[in-house]
């Protein structure tokens, strides 16, 4: 039986793909983790915002995205005791997102030192 060597392509030899694939799946990864991250971030915050703007928590839009960040910041209150007139003041959901984005850096350098990637 006889073996043929096809052409490779773009002139890059079999090491170098090889190599390249680790670091593009690295970068791929990277990008949707942050991307999930940013967009916890960005309802925590926004869930900060409402509160202290004082926001109506009994008009729909506003119920409907408490409901739906209260499971992200469930595991923060009763951390630092709240106080009364300070109401608007959610410290749980600033905790919450300071929390996201540490978590987002570990993830990040941990698929990135998995992955073998430095680019990002």
């Amino acid at each position: 039986m006889r073996c043929t060597v096809l052409p490779e392509r773009g002139g890059r030899d079999m090491a170098q793909q090889l190599s390249a694939a680790p670091q593009w799946l690295a970068a791929a990864v990277t990008r949707v983790v942050a991307l999930i991250f940013t967009l916890l971030e960005v309802l925590l915050i926004g869930r900060f915002l409402l509160k202290l703007g004082g926001a109506n928590a009994s008009q729909p839009f506003v119920a409907g995205f408490f409901h739906n960040t209260d499971p992200l910041v469930q595991p923060f209150q009763g951390i630092f005791p709240q106080p009364a007139d300070a109401a608007s003041f959610d410290l749980a959901a600033l905790l919450a997102a300071i929390f996201i984005v540490l978590a987002t850096a570990l993830l990040v350098g941990v698929v990135r030192t998995l992955l073998g990637s430095r680019a990002g």
